[in-house]
């Protein structure tokens, strides 16, 4: 199971709001010591033991939501996604005003194949999800939270704020050659969004061009907004370039013909 960073890596960004503050130092230990041993069960393939197993550790210390997450994650791993909603369900109360968690529950919706409850906690959190401006951007460990932002207001319907917060970005003056390559393929992934696909995108290698350069193709795709999957080679220049299914239209316009289809 393969996600794409966007939208559901920036879980671990934010932070969650929840649990007590009655937590004590004892508590976090214990809590720790049965997160350890749900790792040795994840390890051995015990997906439902391990998830759990982790629901202790949070129950143990409730300020830490990604032993929540882990659990879920176990669930995934198995399949038991009706067990993840329940847990989702069940610790409900404490994160009404989380991005966090109706992102998580979005992410269950979208791997039972149920969208429309996916989008409509797309939409949640992204209501509850104090938006982040440009001017709120002062170094690079601001980027990722913006991304984030972005890719769920994405998510949510509104495909052109995100696409214009994202340009936005990318006219600050202390911006890093890197910082501006990170941000390129993020707005990419905006500009290609689909509605009606999947909210959690995914690389794909659903187009192969043949090339005879691999870098001068890669320059190319890039220049006009379109990220690639991956590549091969054959020798120091010829290969293969891979680009998911979303960069269609991209590579159309562009008149490239590929060499391999898994789509068409």
């Amino acid at each position: 199971m393969k996600y794409f960073l966007i939208l559901f890596t920036f879980i671990m960004v934010l932070g969650c709001k929840g649990g007590s503050n009655s937590v004590t130092e004892a508590d976090v230990a214990r809590a720790i010591k049965k997160a350890d041993e749900a790792k040795i069960l994840m390890n051995d393939g015990k997906f439902e033991e391990a998830a759990l197993k982790f629901e202790e550790a949070y129950k143990t210390n409730t300020d830490n939501f990604d032993y929540l997450m882990h659990a879920i994650d176990n669930y995934n791993q198995e399949g038991e996604y009706e067990k993840s909603l329940q847990l989702l369900e069940k610790y409900s109360a404490d994160y009404t005003d989380s991005p966090v968690y109706f992102q998580l529950k979005a992410g269950v919706y979208q791997l039972i194949g149920d969208m429309k409850s996916a989008k409509q906690n797309i939409q949640k959190a992204y209501e509850v999800w104090e938006p982040i401006e440009i001017n709120d951007l002062n170094n690079e460990s601001d980027l990722m939270p913006l991304t984030g932002y972005a890719m769920l207001e994405a998510g949510a319907g509104y495909q052109q704020k995100a696409l214009q917060r994202m340009n936005d970005a990318l006219k600050l003056e202390w911006l890093s050659e890197r910082n501006k390559e990170y941000l390129q393929q993020i707005r990419n992934e905006i500009e290609y969004y689909d509605s009606k696909s999947s909210i959690i995108l995914e690389y794909t290698n659903d187009i192969i061009i043949c090339t005879t350069n691999i870098d001068s193709l890669k320059a190319v795709l890039f220049k006009n907004h379109i990220n690639i999957s991956g590549s091969s080679s054959r020798g120091k220049q010829a290969g293969k370039v891979y680009v998911a299914e979303r960069f269609r239209r991209g590579i159309e316009k562009l008149n490239i013909t590929p060499c391999q289809d898994s789509i068409q």
